[in-house]
Parts: structure tokens; C-alpha cells; sequence
């Protein structure tokens, strides 16, 4: 029987269904997402907004609907940084109880970064025994995490307070934003990844988590479907990165819709501060190329659902 688990982050709500092969990796059975902008004006106010909250309701009945109709009898909920930043937090989980009839767990980012780096490796089977650092870049917040694939403990777990919603939020006015703002939201990414402590680690393999990264693979090599990929890893340079941040610095939200809508719904707005936490990301930790994933953190919640982390 597959279980369902659901990421609601700050940006989009995402569902897998999967079980366990024979070997006992994770086997997809489906998989769909929403995108809610649950942690819209968190950052400002501390609180999930009422018309986000309603977004939420609508988007988890949805993908509840999508699980049972794939015979997922048991549904798990990790909620990320914008329910843990808001200050109505315990409304929200009484909210999609009552609505929805889901327990609503708000993870801790420990939590978060372990569940995102077991998720996002579960694609990578030939890495086993590697040193590896995963990189998920959140609405809210990015996870770092680091350890060697195959084994539970890790070397460091980090949920680090940027993302490309709460930089957008706070530093962009404009679509391009003007220089001054980019700037400002550059700044505030390299202090907030010395502030937490962010370790350069050139030696290990970056893998970057499903998001942000995922969607700059499928813009930048040109595939539709993550199974074209399937014998071929997706890699992406530093360089990569860079070019397209430069490129994304000058564009207006319909020239940035227009680079790839399929990819860049619900991302369009927000694109361009996921690069900059990406490409600053990268440098503090000595990383020249990483391999996007087109898994993250709702594999990682399906493994513990199923009893495997």
C-alpha cells in the first residue's frame, strides 16, 4: 500500500505517493504540486495571511483528493519556514485539521535538512558512499546539509533564514529590481550565510534538492520531463548560475514567463533571488557544479513515513 506525504513550503505545496521497491529504494507512484505563496507577507507581519491560509485549504484538499485516488490510505504533512516563522502557527495547524482532516506537522529545520538530504540523494544511487552536501533552496529558507550518502548521521544540518520569497519580499520594489536592491539582497545573503555558520566544503558533491535548482536545469539543458534525464545526471556550473542571474537581473516579469512558462509558473517573480542565494551559496561553500535532483524534501518525508530514515 503507498503512502502520501506533502512539503507545504513557502511557495508551493508539493505531493508524492510512493512505497518501497524490492531493493528498498523509493518507487514514485505520482506526484503533484500547487503553488499557494503560503508565506506571502510572513516576513513583514509574522503571521500566514487569511487569503494564504484559504489557498492552502484549497491546495491541500486537492492533493488529498490525488493521494486516495492512488490508494494512499496514510497522508503526511511537513509543513517548512513559513509556518515555522508565523506567530499563528497553532491556528494553521488547527485550521487544516478541521478543514482538510490532515495533521499538519511544522518541521524543525533539522528535521527539514535531514529529510531534504535523504530525499534529494534517493535520485543518486550510484553515490553511495559519497561525501555529499545538498543544497535546498526554499521560499523561506535554505537548507545545507552535509554527510555521506548511505549512512544516517550527518556531518551538519543547516536552515539557513534565506529564501526566494522572503528576499524578494524584503529587498525587491520592481521587476527587474533596480542594481541598489540586487545588491542589498546580496549582502544580506552572504551575512546571513556567515551568521549560520555555512562551511566551505569544496571536497564534497553538491547535489541541489528539487526547486529552485531543479527548475534552473530544466531551463538552462532544455528537458521537459525529469525521466529524459533518467542515464544522464543534470549538472549545472557556477558559471551556469551566474549567467543566469545576470540574464534574469535585466528582464521584466513577461520576459522571464516567456523564457519557459511551463517551468516559470509560480516562479517568475521570485526566480531571479533564488539565483542569488544560489550562486552565493556555491561560493561560500568552494563548489564549482552541482547535480540538480529532481527530488527533495516530500521523497525525504515519504522514507520516514515508510520507516526507512
Amino acid at each position: 500500500m503507498p503512502i502520501a506525504a506533502i512539503d507545504v513550503g513557502t511557495n508551493t505545496a508539493k505531493l508524492v505517493v510512493a512505497d518501497l521497491s524490492e531493493d528498498g529504494s523509493l518507487n514514485v507512484v505520482a506526484d503533484a504540486r500547487r503553488f499557494v505563496r503560503l508565506g506571502e507577507g510572513v516576513d513583514k507581519t509574522g503571521c500566514i495571511q487569511p487569503a494564504a491560509l484559504a489557498r492552502l485549504v484549497l491546495a491541500l484538499r486537492d492533493l488529498r483528493s490525488i493521494a486516495e485516488d492512488h490508494d494512499a490510505e496514510d497522508i503526511a504533512v511537513g509543513a517548512t519556514s513559513a509556518s515555522r516563522d508565523a506567530q499563528n502557527g497553532d491556528d494553521l495547524v488547527e485550521t487544516v485539521r478541521r478543514e482538510v482532516g490532515l495533521d499538519y506537522t511544522i518541521l524543525s529545520g533539522q528535521d527539514e535538512a535531514a529529510f531534504a538530504f535523504a530525499g534529494a540523494l534517493s535520485s543518486f544511487p550510484h553515490l553511495a558512499g559519497t561525501s555529499c552536501v545538498v543544497v535546498d533552496i526554499g521560499g523561506g529558507s535554505t537548507e545545507i546539509v552535509g554527510g555521506t550518502y548511505g549512512q544516517r548521521a550527518l556531518d551538519f544540518g543547516l536552515s539557513v533564514d534565506v529564501g526566494s520569497v522572503r528576499v524578494t519580499e524584503r529587498f525587491f520594489t520592481s521587476q527587474p529590481p533596480p542594481a541598489a536592491e540586487q545588491d542589498a539582497a546580496e549582502a544580506f545573503v552572504r551575512q546571513e550565510l556567515d551568521v549560520f555558520g555555512v562551511p566551505h566544503v569544496p571536497e564534497r558533491t553538491m547535489v541541489g534538492a528539487a526547486g529552485t535548482t531543479g527548475s534552473l536545469a530544466r531551463m538552462h539543458l532544455r528537458f521537459a520531463e525529469w525521466n529524459e534525464r533518467k542515464n544522464d545526471p543534470a549538472a549545472l556550473s557556477r558559471s551556469n548560475v551566474q549567467a543566469w542571474r545576470h540574464r534574469l537581473a535585466s528582464l521584466t516579469f513577461d520576459e522571464v514567463m516567456a523564457l519557459n512558462p511551463k517551468v516559470m509558473k509560480g516562479r517568475a517573480d521570485i526566480f531571479l533571488a533564488g539565483m542569488i542565494v544560489l550562486d552565493e551559496t556555491m561560493g561560500r561553500l568552494g563548489q564549482d557544479r552541482f547535480f540538480a535532483s529532481p527530488r527533495g524534501l516530500r521523497h525525504g518525508i515519504a522514507l520516514h513515513a515508510l520507516g526507512v530514515l
